[in-house]
């Protein structure tokens, strides 16, 4: 049989019955281990801000939370807040202690949510499909969207809208298997504002969402026309100004050009070259 440690902490009296308070925690490898810990307990004791250790699991703290928070937020607000609940947060983190969730695991929560935490459905791609198979009927006009919405468990409003892009030849784009990044930066200010509230209910000593770090998505290469660096064409050439924009190489032209053609930019190349209208010189 294994052996662990435990400790007994005298809180002092209850200010309101006057009853006296013990706080008591077990299940540690080492004697040292349990003196740290009971130190640590006492230390917060001394600073007012003692926790009492609790069983608390995430998914009940939230439920509570969600309960008293309903009528201090918008409706849209509060339903939102449900949705990330039940959808994102629950699954990942619901089983786990309150008192377990430190900033690692808020950061491994919020990566996970952003790289494969979609759990709802691309109804606009099921649509779609639906939409592709019966494309024939009413003349070419496809389904109509009660059967479409009917049979894609969605609303009438939704079908309707798709079907409209569909007929003029919109296509969905498959989505990604990880949230939009401002979808986790909601679900992180949500844990924020919950986990601001259960320190203030002594629930947890700190706010683990306070220094948890929200990933990023790279970002995609960028595409079209970006803001060129602006020149003067040299004295005694017309005093002509030029735009370059990126695309042309890694570095930009000298600035002792007097035309285009000295650049010895290719033909493609100096699409990217926006020639202007004579410059003013600004005093």
């Amino acid at each position: 049989m294994r052996l662990t440690w435990s400790y007994r902490l005298d809180l002092g009296a209850d200010p309101v019955t006057g009853d006296r308070q013990r706080e008591n925690k077990g299940g540690f490898e080492s004697e040292d281990a349990a003196w740290r810990a009971a130190l640590d307990s006492q230390s917060r004791l001394e600073q007012g801000r003692h926790v009492k250790p609790s069983q608390r699991k995430v998914a009940e703290f939230l439920d509570e939370w969600l309960a008293v928070t309903k009528d201090s937020v918008k409706p849209s607000t509060y339903q939102n807040y449900v949705d990330y609940t039940e959808a994102y947060v629950k699954p990942a983190i619901g089983k786990r202690h309150l008192q377990d969730v430190t900033v690692p695991v808020l950061n491994m929560l919020y990566r996970r949510l952003l790289t494969s935490g979609r759990s709802k459905p691309d109804n606009n791609a099921k649509m779609y499909a639906y939409w592709v198979a019966r494309q024939h009927r009413q003349n070419g006009q496809g389904p109509k969207p009660t059967d479409m919405a009917k049979a894609c468990g969605t609303t009438i409003y939704a079908a309707e809208a798709a079907a409209t892009r569909f007929r003029r030849g919109r296509v969905p784009q498959p989505k990604s298997a990880g949230l939009a990044p401002k979808t986790v930066k909601n679900i992180h200010r949500m844990l924020h504002r919950a986990f601001k509230d259960a320190v203030a209910w002594n629930y947890l000593v700190f706010n683990p969402a306070d220094h948890a770090s929200l990933p990023r998505r790279p970002a995609p290469n960028a595409t079209g026309r970006s803001r060129g660096r602006s020149m003067n064409w040299p004295r005694g050439s017309g005093s002509r100004s030029m735009t370059v924009l990126p695309g042309c190489g890694s570095s930009p032209p000298p600035l002792a050009c007097a035309s285009p053609s000295s650049l010895g930019l290719s033909e493609t190349c100096s699409t990217w070259i926006e020639q202007c209208s004579p410059s003013r010189t600004h005093g």
